[in-house]
């Protein structure tokens, strides 16, 4: 099984029963991402499979309500 290759291992944490720290860059998606990584190691009987998911980049719209020439807004510009 590969890892997804967005997600980056540091290969210097996990020994024993430590935790495996991983890390990505963020993400610019507008769905999650999700992927799946098995940890393996010496002396190890069953192989350790976790799932990763990371979070779309958020979304924001703006909108402005246009009545002819005259902005919606009262704030004395139609450039507001």
């Amino acid at each position: 099984m590969a890892k997804p290759i967005w997600v980056k291992l540091d290969r210097n944490t996990g020994s024993g029963n430590g935790t495996v720290a991983n890390s990505s860059n963020p993400h610019t998606g507008r769905v999650a991402r999700k992927g799946t990584l098995q940890v393996d190691g010496v002396g190890a009987t069953v192989p350790d499979v976790y799932e990763v998911t990371q979070s779309p980049k958020p979304e924001f719209v703006s909108l402005r309500q246009w009545f002819g020439n005259v902005c919606s807004q009262d704030c004395g510009d139609c450039d507001c």
